[in-house]
C-alpha cells in the first residue's frame, strides 16, 4: 500500500477487504484526524511528534 495519496477503489483493492468496512475504517480515521480527503483522494496525515506522544 502506498504511504502517499491513494484513492478508495486501490485501498479497497489492495486490503482485500470489503468496501463497507474500508468505508468504515477510513471514517474512523479521518474522524482521529490521521486522514483526509483531497482531491479524491484520502491522504495520511502528517503527525508531528509531540502530537503523537502527547499521551504518554
Amino acid at each position: 500500500m502506498a504511504s502517499g495519496p491513494s484513492s478508495f477503489d486501490t485501498i479497497v483493492e489492495a486490503s482485500g477487504l470489503e468496501a463497507g468496512t474500508v468505508h468504515s475504517i477510513l471514517l474512523h480515521l479521518e474522524l482521529l484526524g490521521l486522514v483526509s480527503m483531497r482531491q479524491g483522494f484520502l491522504t495520511p496525515v502528517v503527525l508531528s511528534y509531540s502530537r503523537v506522544y502527547r499521551n504518554v
